[in-house]
Order: structure tokens, then C-alpha cells, then sequence
């Protein structure tokens, strides 16, 4: 098969694929087909974060929460927004009784493409614009500075449902735009549920 053939069969399935979205008229029932379509072709979700670390006076909990909306290009492809909001609980104990805390927070926001060739596993890919605390001390008390970053990830994941719209989900991304002057892991482990996916 030749460069032109190649290239028309590309423009023809990308053609059969937006047609549902782009190739309705203008009427009144059409307008509401799309609609619905739109509509239909449209999942949601959200993960959950809920950990706590600890160890020689240090104590560490986190809790946030990262929603997101897949819009279903295909069956099988899905792109669409995330963003996520973590809240921070950190204390640390310098002995004497003295005691010092701060909470932090940390957000981001990005885009995703997801394909899921098989009603149960799926790729992920995604990047992130975050923004992070930097916790430290300076003599005196705890402070938190702000560090933007891209975090760039791919990962993997499994899908259940129990034969309604509502599903349960869990992943493992690997960051792989993280820097190297950090102790944290470029793992990511996420959980959370879906509906209509």
C-alpha cells in the first residue's frame, strides 16, 4: 500500500469516527441526536488519596481528591481533563514538648488519553501541570515554598464494574518527567470510581 492509499484509508476512518459528533444537521431531532450522543459518549470519574506516613517524631497525612471527564472518541480511546487537590497535614515533633505543624496544600491540572482494548485493562498516558510545597525548616518554624513542575505519566489500569454505569478502578502510573533531585518515588498508585465508562 502506497503513502496516498495509507493516508486516504487514515482520513477515512477518522471521517467514520467524528461523523457521529460533527455530522448531524441542523433540525431540531438532529440537534437532539447530538445531544444525546454527546451526551452518551461522555464518563466520569474520580480518585481518592487517603494516606498517612510516620516515623521518628514525623507524622505525615494526606488526603485530595482528582476528578476527572473522558469524553469516549471511540470505544475503545477516551482523552479528557483531570485535576487534583491534595491537603497536607505535616508534624513534626523536635522534642521538650515542642511541637510544630503545617498544612500545605498541592493541585494540578492536565489532560489524559486512555485506551482500554479489553473491558477490563487499560493504558493510560498524561501530563500534568503541578504546582507542590517544599517543606523545610528554617531555624524557627516549618515553611512551605511553592515549586511548579510538568510531570509527564503512563501507567496502567484495572476496571471493574458490577453490571451498572458505576465502577470501581485502580492504576499505577510511572512518572517519567521526574526530577532527579527529589527522594520521591516516580510511582504513582491511584484508586477511585467511574461512571458510565
Amino acid at each position: 500500500m502506497n503513502k496516498k492509499s495509507l493516508f486516504a484509508a487514515l482520513c477515512l476512518v477518522v471521517a467514520c469516527a467524528l461523523n457521529p459528533i460533527y455530522g448531524q444537521g441542523v433540525s431540531t431531532t438532529s440537534k437532539k441526536n447530538a445531544d444525546a450522543n454527546f451526551g452518551y459518549r461522555l464518563w466520569y470519574g474520580t480518585h481518592v488519596t487517603l494516606g498517612f506516613n510516620g516515623g521518628y517524631g514525623e507524622s505525615l497525612f494526606t488526603f485530595g481528591l482528582a476528578p476527572m471527564v473522558g469524553y469516549k472518541v471511540l470505544p475503545w480511546l477516551s482523552a479528557g481533563p483531570r485535576a487534583y487537590f491534595l491537603y497536607y497535614n505535616y508534624r513534626v515533633d523536635f522534642g521538650g514538648g515542642r511541637i510544630e505543624k503545617i498544612n500545605p496544600t498541592e493541585w494540578g491540572a492536565g489532560a489524559f488519553l486512555r485506551i482500554h482494548p479489553i473491558q477490563t485493562f487499560f493504558a493510560q498516558v498524561e501530563y500534568d501541570y503541578e504546582n507542590e510545597p517544599l517543606i523545610s525548616y528554617d531555624g524557627q518554624m516549618l515553611v512551605a515554598d511553592r515549586r511548579t513542575r510538568g510531570a509527564g505519566y503512563v501507567g496502567l489500569g484495572y476496571s471493574s464494574r458490577g453490571g451498572g454505569p458505576w465502577g470501581f478502578e485502580v492504576l499505577l502510573m510511572y512518572n517519567f518527567n521526574q526530577p532527579s533531585n527529589t527522594i520521591e518515588s516516580p510511582l504513582d498508585y491511584r484508586a477511585g470510581v467511574t461512571y458510565n465508562f
